[in-house]
């Protein structure tokens, strides 16, 4: 009775396993699939990704607008007001009311001259005048300086925006990398598991294991065969947000040619944190908003200054009556004004001392931003500098040493060494070791690309 029941169980474990390659077999032909797939998908290299990022990111090209929209304004603080043309007459006999020329139905018996409402006929005298406002000198030069440091703002805004667009492209890049590195590793984890499950089964057969290592064995498979799936939903989902950074169709097939390297970190601290303070971008628009903050504030003062009114005119005599001097039948006239700021006080301290305000808040803003940037460097660093060294540690001791234990501890399993137990232990550390390479790997080029932010500009 005890042996049929365990050749029921035998065969139920043989089903069981064959059931289990199937699905194995299954997983493959969908990645076989999927690398037929691949031969017609784009072909990605992690500076393609960038450029094609950059250039279809709406950030970039708004920022890219406001700048070039910055640009031509520069020009427009130096540019005076426009001239005024003047016409006149004066001592004309004739009226609205007394027109002459051709009859007119409209006019009801009244004619209207040709030059209709230019004057009034036979004027004594007629003058042609010119006029121009000028500012006192010096204001149109430092509004030309705001408007200068404000296209330098927008300047450094699309900076950013670029350096942005990057940092997301290069962020989504290797997180595709690194799941779609983590599909391998469960796929070999899978393997080892259908090794052990091997073993476990042939032991049982010849009475050597209980029944419970056999079960532990085909759990551990189906365990080890969903983590298969969970990885590729999640590398599918990494493809999906890299083609949305760089403005493609979700579902666009992609093939990456880039690789996750572990690079040396030979950056410094001091080194970061000195790039960052000269070179970030959100720092250089601080500095120069709180110079076009003073320049506001001397301008609010120059107000005090009076600005001019140039005017001439040349007048035409036609009767002698109204000539300034006999014998002369026109003459020049030129003229020229300021305005006299008595009450200067009363209509503008409050804009001074709201220029004021606003030159302090604008000094304690770039204060904020420098102690913030050396805080994210420090910060950022003391956490890339870990994960280099953890994914160094991973990468050259533990995870071949947890192969090797691997190895050793099938061939103790095998002759009784050790229980399954302890080689599932064994193979679980393997796994780890090999997931906490990949994440911590990832972390180091993540925190690269967040100092690259930071820094306003490459490591090197």
């Amino acid at each position: 009775m005890r042996n049929d029941f365990r050749n029921c169980w035998v065969n139920a474990m043989n089903k069981s396993i064959i059931c289990v390659s199937v699905l194995l077999a299954l997983v493959g032909s969908v990645n076989a699939v999927a690398e037929c797939q691949t031969i017609s998908a784009t072909t990605l290299s992690m500076d393609d990704a960038i450029q094609i990022a950059i250039a279809a990111n709406p950030q970039v090209l708004s920022a890219k607008a406001q700048y070039q929209a910055a640009l031509h304004q520069i020009m427009q603080a130096y540019t005076p007001n426009d001239p005024q043309l003047s016409y006149g007459v004066s001592n004309s006999p004739s009226n609205l009311d007394n027109w002459t020329g051709a009859p007119s139905a409209y006019s009801g018996g009244h004619t209207f001259p040709a030059a209709g409402f230019l004057g009034l006929t036979n004027p004594a005298v007629k003058t042609w005048g010119v006029s121009e406002s000028f500012q006192f000198p010096g204001k149109a030069w430092l509004q030309g300086d705001q408007a200068h440091r404000n296209a330098e703002i927008a300047k450094l805004t699309y900076e950013a925006a670029v350096r942005d667009a990057r940092a997301l492209a290069e962020t989504g890049y290797y997180q595709t990398l690194l799941d779609s590195a983590s599909v391998e590793i469960a796929a070999e984890n899978t393997a080892s598991i259908g090794q052990v499950l091997e073993v476990a089964r042939v032991a049982y057969t010849a009475n050597q294991v209980t029944e419970s290592d056999l079960i532990s064995a085909q759990f551990s498979m189906s365990q080890a065969s969903q983590t298969v799936w969970a990885d590729q939903v999640a590398e599918a989902n990494d493809e999906v947000t890299l083609n949305q950074v760089m403005g493609r169709r979700p579902r666009t097939p992609l093939q990456l040619t880039s690789s996750m390297d572990l690079e040396p970190f030979t950056l410094s601290l001091d080194t970061a944190t000195t790039k960052a303070l000269v070179l970030r971008q959100e720092l250089l628009e601080a500095m120069l908003t709180e110079k076009n903050n003073k320049t506001a504030l001397t301008l609010a003062w120059m107000e005090l200054l009076p600005d001019f009114n140039f005017s001439y005119s040349r007048n035409w005599y036609y009767t002698a009556e109204t000539a300034p001097h006999t014998g002369i039948v026109r003459d020049n006239s030129a003229s020229i004004g300021i305005n006299v700021p008595i009450f200067f006080w009363f209509h503008q301290k409050e804009d001074i001392r709201s220029a004021s305000a606003f030159l302090e808040s604008a000094r304690q803003n770039r204060n904020l931003v420098e102690l913030q940037t050396e805080g994210s460097v420090a910060q950022l660093y003391s956490s890339t500098d870990l994960a280099y060294q953890t994914a160094l540690l991973y990468k050259n001791f533990l995870v071949p040493l947890a192969e090797k234990n691997l190895h050793v501890g099938l061939i103790a399993y095998q002759s009784k060494g050790i229980d399954f137990t302890t080689l599932a232990s064994i193979l679980q550390n393997l796994y780890s070791a090999r997931v906490t390479y990949l994440t911590s790997l990832n972390q180091y080029l993540a925190g690269k690309v967040g100092l690259e932010q930071l820094m306003g500009g490459p490591l090197k």
